[in-house]
């Protein structure tokens, strides 16, 4: 199936079919000036579903996505891409089942951000998570990949104790702080003016390790100045290649530790 909204009003919107009806594959792009009043299933209402892919470049979405389904259904695989728009409350990465006795199940789940906000709403269950707000109902993930390069996120939140994840962020700007192994090499976190946490390039050089698990020294280039004194350039490199070693040496020592 192949659902593509960029204007106008609705409530919800299901990639899926309805009350035991199973579709292959699912496709749901949502922009433009779009607005979704609830919430974004890459799924299907109690029914289920192969793969299903959940995109949003613009618009405004006042609850969440949901890459699975909703009620008693079941799906492979999940996949979201966020571009762009606006997301009230979050990016949910699983299913979502509300009933006391229901469940929702998702095998595998991904959410790659780039672009746009989300986690808006002043409610407390925002940002990317691996659930939403369950109710008395049951869900599973086999696991979950999530990658931010950009956008503006609440936080991201794992909820579920065990769950296979592999979380990777190098840009964005998260309202909430987050967990400092997340961030990716070559990239560290700062803190803006308002308190909010920016994920940046690191000025630190990466450490470089060969196949055997040994370090290799970063080659600092000597840059001539055309001040009329050599020597001055040349012993202000040496000195810069002195630290970057000392640095790595320190990191060398905590690995082997």
């Amino acid at each position: 199936s192949n659902v593509n909204i960029t204007g106008g009003t609705i409530a919800r919107v299901f990639g899926g079919g309805n009350s035991g009806s199973e579709v292959q594959n699912t496709n749901v792009n949502v922009g433009g000036t779009a607005v979704v009043s609830q919430r974004v299933f890459g799924g299907g209402w109690s029914s289920d579903s192969g793969t299903t892919n959940v995109t949003v470049t613009g618009g405004e979405i006042i609850s969440d996505v949901v890459g699975g389904g909703f009620e008693n259904s079941k799906t492979e695989s999940a996949n979201i891409e966020i571009t762009g728009g606006t997301i009230g409350r979050g990016v949910v990465a699983g299913g979502l089942a509300y009933t006391a006795g229901n469940t929702s199940t998702t095998g595998a789940a991904s959410i790659v951000v780039s672009g746009g906000v989300i986690g808006t709403d002043p409610e407390e269950e925002r940002g990317i998570r691996d659930y939403a707000d369950s109710g008395n109902g049951t869900n599973s993930l086999g696991n979950m990949i999530i990658l931010v390069t950009g956008g503006v996120v609440d936080s991201i939140k794992v909820k579920t104790p065990g769950l296979s994840t592999d979380i990777e962020v190098s840009g964005g700007t998260f309202v909430e702080p987050i967990d400092e192994s997340w961030v990716a090499d070559g990239f560290e976190i700062k803190v803006d003016e308002n308190g909010n946490t920016v994920i940046v390039e690191s000025h630190i050089p990466p450490i470089i390790w060969d196949d055997d698990d040994e370090y290799i020294p970063p080659i600092v280039p000597v840059q001539p100045q055309d001040s009329g004194d050599d020597s001055v350039t040349v012993v202000a490199c040496a000195a810069a290649a002195v630290v970057a070693a000392l640095m790595a040496a320190f990191l060398i020592l905590d690995r082997k530790r």
